[in-house]
């Protein structure tokens, strides 16, 4: 069995609560959190027109980390 990322749950946490707790996030939840444009998200965190949960955005963010 795979084992979780290191930062994967604080990460996570950190998502949700700057969210409201919102579990599928838009192209402009992503930027605001990440403070970055859209491009940047597209390019980087594969972040499609149709959002993200907010799971596999701690997942991508988890793994840029290490």
């Amino acid at each position: 069995m795979a084992r979780e990322l290191e930062m994967y749950r604080p990460i996570l946490e950190d998502v949700l609560a700057f969210t409201g707790g919102k579990r599928m996030l838009s192209m402009k939840d992503v930027c605001q959190y990440v403070g970055r444009e859209n491009r940047w998200v597209k390019e980087h965190l594969a972040v499609t027109r149709d959002g993200i949960t907010a799971h596999e955005l701690a997942r991508r963010l988890a793994k840029g980390v290490q």
